[in-house]
Order: C-alpha cells, then sequence, then structure tokens
C-alpha cells in the first residue's frame, strides 16, 4: 500500500494556475470599480463647487465668481474639491482639474454648464459636467 505525504508537482501547479486565473479574472474588474469610484467621488466634488457657486452668489448680486479660485477658502472649504481624482496630477483653487465657465449668474437656464472636467480627467471618453442648476452628469464626448 502507498502512502502518499505531501503533494505532487502537478497539483501544486494546477493550484497555482487556478489562483493566476483568478486574478487575471478579477483584475479588470477591480480596475473598473475604482475607476467608476473616481468618477462618483469627481461628481461629489463638482457637486461641493455647486454649493459654494451659490452660496458666492448670494453674498454677489446673485453672480458667480469670475475665477474658480474665488471660492477657497470661503465658500469651499476644502482645496481637495479642486482635484479630480481621475488624474495623476493634483488640482487646486488656483489651478482647478475643472474647466469653469465665467460670465453666468443664477438666472442662467439650468442646464447650462458652469464646470466641466478636464479633457482626459478619466482616461475615458466623457467626463462630468456640472449645471448651473445644481446638478451633474456624465457626457460622452
Amino acid at each position: 500500500m502507498l502512502d502518499k505525504k505531501g503533494f505532487t508537482i502537478i497539483e501544486l501547479a494546477v493550484v497555482a494556475g487556478i489562483f493566476l486565473l483568478m486574478i487575471a479574472i478579477l483584475a479588470p474588474a477591480a480596475e473598473m470599480i475604482n475607476a467608476r469610484s473616481r468618477k462618483t467621488q469627481c461628481a461629489d466634488n463638482l457637486r461641493a463647487i455647486s454649493l459654494g457657486l451659490y452660496n458666492y452668489a448670494a453674498d454677489h448680486g446673485d453672480r458667480f465668481p469670475a475665477r474658480f479660485g474665488d471660492l477657497h477658502p470661503e465658500y469651499v472649504k476644502d482645496a481637495n474639491a479642486f482635484n479630480c481624482p481621475g488624474t495623476k496630477k493634483s488640482g487646486t483653487p488656483g489651478d482647478p482639474e475643472y474647466t469653469y465657465i465665467t460670465g453666468l449668474t443664477v438666472m442662467s437656464p439650468a442646464s447650462e454648464i458652469v464646470a466641466k472636467d478636464m479633457a482626459g480627467n478619466h482616461n475615458r471618453p466623457g467626463g462630468n459636467n456640472l449645471m448651473v442648476g445644481g446638478s451633474v452628469a456624465w457626457e460622452i464626448k
């Protein structure tokens, strides 16, 4: 009678192959989840900026500021709100990672875009748009 102690090389190779296959299958799914998370955080940043825009407008005759940086620190306390997590660089209030459209007021059409992701912020087609009315929508460009 054979007394088998331990695993054979073939058995270990099969187990290792199964682990590698699982990693290969799960890695793209994990990256997709991370990309969605960055997209959602970016939209949340634009919502925080929207609140700052409306607070600024309440103090300045219903007009939005001439520059994005004018919102920080009084109206948008967190400087990270100007940083889109979908990029490798860090945006600041003076150099935000969002394009700001000047000359709008709270009386502008609600569907007018007041701020949006810069091209390439998410390494995929499209970006978040902040409307004057305060909504944020993903648009494929």
